[in-house]
């Protein structure tokens, strides 16, 4: 089954009906928001520790397919919160659970769709970062499934909630600098080249089925694994959408631009020329009606 056909299997989602208000937030610190965080590698611990902290939240549950990472990442939240969580592989068990208001999503992006579709038809609020999906045609549903389900979906580009952010967009949007008609974009960030490596076993402790998900069955394979899995096709989108996409996000919202007429893109693997699938460098254009927009992305 294709992933587009995976998708729309879940969810006969119908549109038009309001998103829930904040206000269902407004809660007291003895009737805490019961949470659950969705993938615990890397991202998921940093969203983990802000909850933990927090008096008005409980984090229920860490879901994970590998299970290798649960002691280390139970007993940080521990130090945290002073409450230790369960540990579970399948986060589908997490979304069994009637006692969970909301969950926060850090997996992989191509089972990013599938996670909030999933966590809405529960009753669950989400947070998922970013990318909201891994294409367009997953986070449409994903918007329809969170109006239909009447839950608040948040996504992961933080950046708009700086203070200093929100001081440059208001500016910006107050003409004191005038017309804007062009803008770039640009993205450095340094990576590390990735050799080949040969398919191996999957480590003990790891679902790597349910790690894969929707997306292709195919052997395991370090590179595709732990965090790398960001530069292959079959699971994310490259650096475009793991780090430039903030300063994209940005860059829109500040302009107050939402949909353009037209995008053009080129890029390649041009100077690691090795694993890596997804551009190492590359240019986006976004052609608005009265203004464009270049994103450049190199090492």
């Amino acid at each position: 089954m294709k992933r587009r056909d995976f998708v729309g299997s879940v969810s006969s989602i119908a549109t038009g009906v309001t998103v829930l208000p904040r206000s269902v937030w407004s809660r007291s610190a003895s009737n805490r928001i019961v949470t659950a965080i969705i993938g615990i590698h890397d991202r998921g611990m940093d969203l983990a520790e802000e909850l933990a902290k927090r008096r008005d939240v409980e984090i229920r549950y860490l879901a994970d397919p590998d299970s290798n990472l649960f002691s280390e990442r139970q007993k940080s939240i521990e130090d945290w919160s002073g409450r230790k969580p369960r540990c579970v592989q399948d986060f589908r068990r997490v979304l069994d659970d009637p006692e969970v208001d909301a969950v926060a999503i850090a997996t992989p992006d191509h089972w990013h769709a599938l996670a909030t579709i999933w966590a809405c038809q529960a009753g669950k609020h989400v947070y998922v970062e970013k990318p909201v999906a891994h294409n367009i045609h997953e986070g449409r549903r994903m918007v329809e499934a969170a109006r239909k389900y009447d839950r608040i979906v948040q996504v992961g580009t933080q950046n708009r909630s700086a203070e200093y952010i929100r001081i440059a967009r208001d500016k910006v949007r107050s003409s004191e600098f005038g017309d804007i008609h062009f803008v770039r974009v640009v993205n450095s960030k340094k990576r590390e080249p990735m050799p080949k490596l040969p398919d191996e076993p999957t480590p003990d402790g790891v679902d790597y089925d349910l790690w894969l998900g929707p997306a292709p069955n195919r052997p395991f394979n370090p590179n595709h694994f732990h965090y790398t899995w960001h530069w292959f096709w079959e699971y994310s989108g490259g650096d475009i959408v793991n780090d430039g996409i903030h300063q994209i996000d940005l860059a829109r919202w500040l302009s107050g631009k939402r949909y353009p007429k037209t995008i053009t893109a080129s890029g390649g693997d041009l100077y690691f020329r090795d694993e890596h699938e997804t551009p190492d460098t590359q240019s986006v254009l976004w052609e608005f009606d009265d203004m464009l927009m270049v994103f450049e992305q190199t090492l």
